[in-house]
């Protein structure tokens, strides 16, 4: 459990709320219960009719209502003291839901609520059990208390980052001339699992300037040799929080090309940790990012250079053209910088930094330097 999130909790959301005018925000996404509720249950990403909702009002003390069969893990876990049961095939969560509402006195005026997740069923269930209740949409508000992380969040998110760029570096370790792809990516998964993470949910593996032009590339059975670039994206996921890192490496000595087009995306990126300061709005990040590649001769591939990263893989800001939200200490980011080169193909790395108070910004996937391509032995 992280300890310094709950007195951050209730001051962010009570801004938030007072800005909206609402009496209180109910999160039910497997995200933002973990959120508001400190507790990841896996099985709401399975079965999604077993609703688990955190409540925080504006004036009195959160609560949560989960099934009766996560109850005791939530009720033993949860920051939120005060946890109430709803009995799985005998009641519908939205109707124990509504009960404690009414009870609590919050069953008129405005409420926010995940719009975005609630299954049209729920909703229209809802509104018919509490039609005094105005429904706004709790998505922006609670992306927005997503945004800054604890000191204990930050301390987590990076043991997850260094275990994932552990996992990178292994696969890269034990492969040689002759690996396929898809050797390299099991090794990655195992060693990312072995170190800690409960999955990896999505790897992009590919070997060689052709394969390597799919941004979301699938490995194969395609043997690695002499000359290959090897570009890998992978997630990884730690109770609920997400990692999400890129690295290369290339078969025996790079070319001189190779070396050139790797520079530059390394270049780009860390010429952007310098203007990672409280204060920037996202797009200008990527405006700035833009600049570097142009003044290196090439061009972005994609229409961001990065996005936060928590409990949600890509959560908001987004590092894009339009995205206006000033950075502020705290926030997590990964800056992820991506070419094609005409002749090689993808060249891509990415890294997770925290935002500083009082400078650039804080890189914390240390463990796998990016200086140089990483060599695959022959």
């Amino acid at each position: 459990m992280l300890a310094d999130k709950l007195p951050y909790l209730k001051s962010a959301l009570g801004a938030e709320l007072d800005a909206a005018d609402a009496q209180a925000v109910i999160a039910m996404s497997p995200e933002n219960f973990l959120h508001l509720g400190g507790v990841y249950v896996p099985s709401q990403r399975m079965i999604r009719e077993r609703l688990a909702l955190a409540v925080f009002p504006r004036a009195g003390d959160p609560f949560t209502v989960v099934s009766s069969v996560v109850y005791r893990t939530v009720h033993r876990d949860s920051w939120i003291g005060d946890t109430v049961a709803w009995a799985e095939h005998e009641e519908t969560p939205i109707e124990r839901l509504a009960a404690e509402l009414r009870r609590r006195g919050l069953d008129s005026g405005p409420i926010a609520l995940e719009k975005g997740y609630l299954a049209a069923g729920f909703y229209d269930e809802l509104q018919e059990a509490l039609p005094d209740v105005r429904w706004v949409d709790a998505d922006p508000l609670l992306a927005r208390t997503r945004m800054v992380k604890t000191p204990e969040e930050i301390a987590l998110m990076q043991r997850n980052a260094i275990a994932a760029e552990k996992a990178i570096w292994a696969g890269f370790m034990f492969a040689r001339a002759g690996s396929t792809e898809r050797s390299i990516q099991q090794k990655m998964v195992s060693t990312i699992v072995e170190l800690g993470a409960d999955s990896s949910p999505f790897m992009s593996l590919a070997a060689g300037a052709a394969h390597s032009r799919e941004h979301h590339a699938v490995a194969g059975d395609y043997q690695v040799a002499e000359g290959d670039t090897v570009a890998v994206d992978m997630v990884g996921t730690f109770r609920g929080y997400y990692s999400d890192y890129a690295r290369m490496a290339v078969v025996g000595e790079p070319s001189d090309a190779q070396r050139r087009a790797w520079s530059s995306v390394v270049g780009i990126q860390h010429s952007l940790f310098d203007d990672l300061v409280p204060g920037v709005t996202a797009e200008e990040i990527y405006r700035k990012a833009a600049g570097y590649a142009s003044e290196r001769g090439t061009a972005l591939d994609t229409n961001l250079v990065g996005h936060s990263l928590g409990i949600g893989l890509h959560e908001y800001p987004v590092l894009t053209e339009g995205c206006t939200e000033v950075l502020r200490a705290g926030m997590t980011l990964c800056i992820e910088i991506l070419v094609m080169d005409p002749d090689h193909g993808r060249f891509h790395v990415e890294d997770l930094v925290e935002i500083n108070d009082d400078g650039p910004a804080r890189r914390l996937t240390t463990y796998f330097e990016t200086q140089e391509l990483h060599r695959i032995q022959l």
